[in-house]
């Protein structure tokens, strides 16, 4: 029981302190650097190689693009995408999504997770 307590509390720190990180890294930005700044802060503080922000760019949510990419040590170019077949598909639908493993397998369409290596995948929708 103690040590179920410990690991709890010792996440919920982990968690404050990233959203912390987070919150701190983006204040004061705005526009497009905002866009910047959220990717950056999210990949440090959940030490992830990858992080995005992404938008619709239309009415019938067949297309996505993404504002700002990091990648890595750095930002990588703007990408436009279908997101049928692609675990940000669920997301946009409005709905938390999280794949702790087997991500390549679950979307084998999405060639572009085979190309970064992603194994894993967590998305929130932000409006």
């Amino acid at each position: 029981m103690s040590t179920v307590q410990e690991s709890q509390s010792d996440g919920l720190a982990t968690g404050e302190q990233a959203l912390h990180h987070i919150t701190e890294g983006i204040a004061g930005a705005t526009g497009e650097q905002f866009f910047r700044s959220l990717a950056q802060h999210l990949a440090n503080a959940l030490q992830v190689r990858y992080a995005f922000v992404a938008e619709c760019t239309d009415d019938s949510h067949a297309r996505v693009r993404t504002l700002a990419f990091w990648h890595g040590n750095g930002f990588a170019q703007s990408i436009e995408y279908p997101l049928i077949g692609t675990p940000c598909e669920k997301v946009i639908e409005g709905n938390v999504y999280s794949y702790p493993e087997g991500l390549q397998l679950l979307f084998p369409v999405d060639k572009d997770l085979v190309t970064l290596g992603v194994e894993s995948y967590a998305g929130v929708p932000l409006l």
